[in-house]
């Protein structure tokens, strides 16, 4: 079950979501649309529990895998460690981790974040988000940095993985992947 259920956000006097309801607990992929401010990240981020609503509840019953518009990669980490670290610790968890960040046309495993274009963080963030076994996936923008080849591909992965996904995006062509369009004013 994945709903949210009358979810209201205030920062300040400023309210970001005022009674929000959505029920997308059916749906394999739902996108959220809408213009810079309308509470898309708001919204991603009261799913993912970095946010507590003044109002209403995110009720879900599914492990939540959560990649941000930023890649948030950590630096001191290789793009092979980056990845493998939400996975256990043993040799067949590293082999899926390089098998996910070549999935994604990442091959320079032992880079760090400083060494990679702005689309590889990206896509080493997407690896990941992957590689965690969650039964949802939140994603906020996942490929706003990638070129149109490039996302495409991205998303051909996403529409053949076993996941319930909500994702961000501002891109209507993405849309077209979509069982479900939440479209924020």
């Amino acid at each position: 079950m994945v709903v949210f259920d009358k979810i209201t956000v205030k920062f300040g006097e400023k309210t970001v979501l005022d009674n929000f309801c959505a029920d997308v607990s059916d749906n394999h992929i739902t996108a959220v649309i809408g213009p810079s401010g309308s509470g898309k990240t708001t919204l991603m981020s009261v799913a993912s529990g970095l946010i507590k609503p003044q109002g209403g509840k995110f009720i879900c019953d599914k492990k939540i895998s959560v990649m941000f518009q930023q890649p948030r990669l950590f630096p001191w980490l290789t793009a092979l460690e980056n990845v493998n670290i939400v996975a256990s610790d043993n040799k067949t968890t590293i082999q899926l981790s390089k098998d996910m960040l070549l999935k994604v046309g990442i091959n320079e495993f032992d880079k760090y974040p400083d060494q990679l274009s702005g689309g590889m963080k990206q896509r080493v963030a997407f690896a990941r988000a992957l590689v965690y076994d969650a039964d949802l996936m939140l994603l906020d923008e996942p490929f706003s940095a990638l070129d149109e080849n490039i996302r495409d591909d991205m998303l051909k992965i996403l529409t053949g993985i076993n996941r319930q996904i909500i994702f961000v995006t501002h891109n209507r062509q993405e849309l077209n992947i979509a069982d479900k369009i939440i479209e924020l004013k």
